[in-house]
C-alpha cells in the first residue's frame, strides 16, 4: 500500500531534523518521492556509530530494514545483486515498489515548430561552448517521428534525443580497451549516450538520460570496462549542461529533469545505483533543485502524474 504524499518543506525538515544536511536530504526525496512513511523511516534510523551521510543513498534507495539487515550480515551495500536478495528476504526495497501511475495527457509544444529551431540553438551553443568534456565526440539533435501522445512508448511517438556520438579517434581507442559499439542497438546505434526531452510551455523537459556504456556485452575484461567507465564518468553531466545551452540559444526559460523516483515508478527492473546517480547526483551537480507542483496532475506535460522534479532556471 502506498503511503501518504507529504510536501517537499515537510519532507525536508524531517530529514533536516534528524541529522541530514540539506543536499543530502534532496538526493533522498528525489530518489524515494513524496512518500511520509519513506522519509519518516529515513530521518529515524539510526546509524549505530556510522555515518548517516554516507548510508543516505541506500538508505534512499534499499530502505532503512534492509540496510541495517545488510550491516549486521556484512553484506557489501554495493552490490546490487546480494542487496536485493535480502531485500525480497526481508522486506522491499523502495525502488522495488513499482506501480503503475496513469498516463496524462501531454501538452508539449508541436514538434515539427522545435525541429530547425533546436537544431539551430545547438549549432550556436557548440560554438559558445567553455566547457569541454574529458573526452571527444559530437553532439546531435533527432527531431520527432510523429505527434507526441500518451503512451508508454512516448519518445518514440514524439519529442527529441540530443545524442552524444564518439568522434572517430574516441571510437578507435574504446576499440582498443576492448569496448565494441553496438550499431544494431535500439536505443541510439553507436552513441556514448543520450538525452530524451521535449518542449513544453518555455520549458526544456528531459525525461530520460541514458548511456549504454555500462552494459557488459560492450566489454571483453573488467579492466577495460572499469577504464572505460572512469573515462566517460561525467556524460550525464556534458549532456545536460548542453541541454542548458541549446535551451539557451533557443530561447527557453527553464529546464526541467525528472527525479530517480520518477525512473523507479516507471521500469520495475532497473539497476538502482546507477538510477541515483544519474537522477538524484548529476542534476544536482549541475545546479539544479527540487522542485513541488500543487497537484499529480502531468504538470509540463510530464508523460506520468507526478509533482516532484529537478529544475533550473536559466
Amino acid at each position: 500500500m502506498e503511503s501518504r504524499p507529504v510536501s517537499l518543506v515537510s519532507a525536508k525538515k524531517l530529514l533536516a531534523d534528524s541529522g541530514f544536511e540539506e543536499k543530502t536530504a534532496e538526493r533522498i526525496i528525489a530518489t524515494t518521492g513524496l512518500h511520509e512513511e519513506r522519509i519518516r523511516d529515513i530521518a529515524e534510523f539510526k546509524a549505530a556509530g556510522r555515518q548517516k551521510e554516507k548510508l543516505s543513498k541506500y538508505l534512499a534507495i534499499y530502505s532503512p530494514v534492509v540496510v541495517s539487515r545488510a550491516l549486521k550480515s556484512d553484506v557489501n551495500l554495493d552490490n546490487v545483486r546480494r542487496m536485493n536478495e535480502l531485500a525480497k528476504a526481508h522486506g522491499k526495497p523502495y525502488f522495488l515498489n513499482h506501480h503503475e501511475i496513469p498516463f496524462t495527457k501531454l501538452d508539449a509544444d508541436p514538434c515539427p515548430v522545435w525541429n530547425d529551431r533546436l537544431k539551430s540553438a545547438l549549432a550556436a551553443a557548440e560554438k559558445d561552448k567553455s566547457r569541454a568534456p574529458p573526452f571527444s565526440g559530437r553532439l546531435e539533435i533527432k527531431g520527432s517521428r510523429g505527434v507526441i501522445a500518451p503512451t508508454e512508448d512516448w519518445y518514440r511517438q514524439g519529442g527529441f534525443s540530443l545524442v552524444l556520438y564518439p568522434s572517430e579517434a574516441d571510437k578507435a581507442r574504446l576499440e582498443k580497451d576492448g569496448a565494441r559499439l553496438d550499431l544494431n542497438y535500439q536505443h541510439e546505434p553507436g552513441a556514448l549516450g543520450f538525452a530524451r526531452f521535449y518542449v513544453c510551455n518555455g520549458r526544456l523537459i528531459v525525461s530520460n538520460l541514458q548511456s549504454d556504456l555500462y552494459r557488459p556485452q560492450w566489454h571483453d575484461s573488467p579492466d577495460a570496462r572499469n577504464a572505460i567507465r572512469k573515462r566517460y564518468a561525467r556524460w550525464g553531466n556534458y549532456l545536460l549542461s548542453s541541454l542548458e545551452g541549446v535551451a539557451r540559444k533557443a530561447g527557453l526559460k527553464e529546464v526541467v529533469v525528472c527525479t530517480a523516483d520518477d525512473v523507479f515508478t516507471k521500469y520495475a527492473s532497473i539497476d538502482p545505483h546507477k538510477t541515483f546517480k544519474i537522477y538524484s547526483e548529476v542534476p544536482q551537480q549541475e545546479g539544479y533543485s527540487l522542485f513541488q507542483t500543487p497537484a499529480r496532475t502531468g504538470f509540463l506535460g510530464h508523460h506520468r502524474a507526478k509533482n516532484l522534479f529537478w529544475g533550473k532556471k536559466l
